[in-house]
């Protein structure tokens, strides 16, 4: 196996995400039901979140200010 230089991404708990998306944890779970939103990694029976997902579900809902009904 070949050696990976990279720095793994960090994987976060639910209640992590919920606290940094100020959700709660029932709407992450029903997300991950619904198979909506996030991706999630399972850990044999534990539920994780990489890092780089979360920030890409926060870099992806960015919305800039401006008129109403504008394209």
């Amino acid at each position: 196996m070949k050696d990976d230089p990279q720095i793994p991404d960090p994987l976060l708990t639910p209640d992590d995400v919920a606290r940094l998306l100020g959700v709660s944890v029932n709407t992450l779970n029903a997300w991950r039901v619904q198979r909506r939103h996030l991706a999630f990694v399972s850990v044999g029976r534990l539920v994780r979140y990489r890092a780089s997902d979360v920030q890409q579900f926060i870099n992806s809902r960015v919305r800039k200010a401006g008129k109403v009904g504008t394209a």
